[in-house]
């Protein structure tokens, strides 16, 4: 009989991911005010050919560590095990095994950038002559900030994987407080070097410094987490089996954004790449409202499956599926209907199109985070090869099928269509594959809490907020009223209809608790 999480215990833990996700927001919020100043004063410094050049340049690099993002998912999910089962023995094992892969891959990809990496950057990219000598210094940067952030994953796995999330975020609010100054100084400091050059070198330095903070708190809280022998090298091939489906998953992920970002290079030049850079901004700064949560829980999802509360555990992925659309559905619907004005405000003069591109990426998030729940349920399992090989190939198509459309003439925007529609058949086939792995998943029950519901909320929400959108002028005092109305809207239907019975009278409980501490 599976054993059955007491009350107590399922009610910390409950605790525990609501914490963690708070940590996580505060994080978020130094991280999105500081950006959006960082991304209008870095556009203004660099110009916009040179900011356009700084993220197709990397962008190479970032192709590359499609080998870097199996192994992270694979590094927490194997930590994440150990931890659940409390087995500290391997625990140590698993830590030094993922050290010595990761240092492997830091020199095979370091060796591929500075090799097939580098022909590609002179051969394929469109960067004007008078920059070439700026770009490659940047691109040399780098390769060795990509490397040094690899060698580190395993110390930020293991942060992560202990739910230690209050360390997690101090770091990253640190980190993003280093890369504001490297800004600051691009903009007041009177160089004498290339700015361009100036940024990619400085950038550098911040990955040492977090990678060196990362390295001292993990030997000072976790001593038994230190390099030793590997005895039994069959872990090894364990590990690289299971990042090898991985990997084929992330070259696909790696395929959609930074493939995509080249061939808008090709086909239409760098002002294309820095328009689609401000709306990358746009999606990482708003994806994190809903990774948050799901980072907090993500390791209780894979301890759950671990110690076979596989009921537990399904009810969790339901349950993180659905307050993650929920929580991005309050920041999308205003930010989408307002697109235009905050652009305008928080860049005076946008490139063309990061305002389609944003809203866009903004509904294709919305997409993609249906799905983040049930691909770490997959993970959990740690049966991945069928899933990888179908769902990666499915994402793969982005590229192909956006190069004959740019081919036959389409439009630039047409690339995040292509995303969208690939994307909900991607959410189909993980319904599909999980179902296959863990069949007491409900499929309908799915659909509909974490589908059906959040789509009517949207669309509810949209209708209401747009009818108040249209009857202001574009105003400061307009961007309130939306976003006001949207919240509350959308806030009161997810009440309504987003949430069980239960997980209201839950709600109203952890209210009551918290408002009853506050008092004491």
């Amino acid at each position: 009989m599976k054993p059955i999480l007491p009350e107590e215990e399922s009610r910390r833990s409950n605790s525990r991911i609501a914490r963690n996700t708070l940590m996580l927001y505060v994080r978020q919020l130094v991280v999105l005010l500081i950006g959006l100043y960082t991304s209008r004063a870095l556009l203004a410094a660099l110009g916009v050919t040179d900011y356009g050049l700084y993220n197709v340049v990397g962008g190479v690099v970032t192709m590359l560590g499609f080998l870097n993002g199996a192994m992270i998912g694979a590094t927490q999910r194997f930590l994440a095990v150990d931890l659940g089962r409390r087995d500290e023995a391997h625990l140590r094992i698993t830590f030094s095994a993922t050290r010595y892969l990761h240092m492997a891959l830091a020199l095979v990809i370091g060796l591929l950038a500075e090799t097939v990496g580098l022909w590609f950057v002179h051969r394929y990219l469109i960067i004007p002559p008078e920059r070439m000598a700026a770009a490659l210094w940047v691109y040399h940067f780098a390769v060795l900030s990509f490397m040094v952030t690899i060698v580190q994953v395993p110390f930020n796995a293991l942060i992560v994987a202990d739910e230690r999330m209050g360390v997690f975020a101090r770091i990253s609010i640190l980190e993003t407080l280093l890369k504001l100054g490297v800004v600051l100084v691009l903009v007041y400091a009177a160089l004498e070097v290339d700015r361009l050059v100036a940024y990619g070198g400085m950038l550098l330095g911040v990955s040492l410094v977090i990678a060196l903070i990362y390295r001292l708190y993990v030997r000072q809280h976790f001593p038994g987490a230190q390099l030793t022998r590997i005895e039994d090298k069959g872990y090894f091939r364990t590990l690289l089996g299971y990042m090898g489906w991985n990997v084929f998953g992330n070259l696909a992920g790696v395929m959609k954004g930074q493939g995509t970002n080249v061939l808008m290079n090709l086909f239409f030049g760098p002002t294309a790449n820095a328009a689609r850079a401000i709306a990358m901004q746009v999606m990482s700064s708003v994806q994190t409202f809903y990774t948050n949560f799901q980072v907090a829980s993500n390791p209780q999802i894979i301890k759950r499956y671990a110690v076979g509360e596989t009921e537990e555990m399904l009810r969790l992925v339901t349950r993180t599926g659905k307050f993650s659309l929920y929580l991005l559905t309050l920041v999308c619907v205003p930010a989408i209907l307002e697109m235009d004005f905050l652009q305008t405000v928080w860049l005076v003069t946008p490139p063309r199109g990061a305002v389609l591109f944003a809203s866009l990426a903004l509904i294709d998030c919305m997409v993609e985070c249906a799905s983040g729940s049930l691909a770490m349920a997959m993970q959990a399992t740690g049966r991945i090869a069928k899933y990888q090989a179908l769902v990666g190939t499915l994402i793969m198509l982005n590229l192909p099928l956006t190069y004959v459309a740019y081919k036959v003439g389409m439009a630039v925007e047409t690339a995040f269509y292509i995303h969208i529609g690939i994307d909900v058949a991607a959410l189909a086939l993980r319904l599909i594959l999980v179902r296959e792995k863990i069949p007491a998943l409900g499929i309908a029950a799915y659909v509909r809490e974490v589908v059906a519901k959040p789509i009517l909320i949207i669309a509810l929400s949209t209708g209401v907020t747009l009818m108040m959108r249209d009857a202001l002028e574009p105003s400061w005092g307009r961007l309130v009223t939306v976003t006001l109305c949207s919240f509350v809207v959308s806030g009161g239907l997810i009440l309504w209809i987003g949430l069980t019975t239960g997980e209201r009278s839950y709600l109203r409980r952890v209210v009551r608790e918290r408002v009853g501490s506050w008092r004491r």
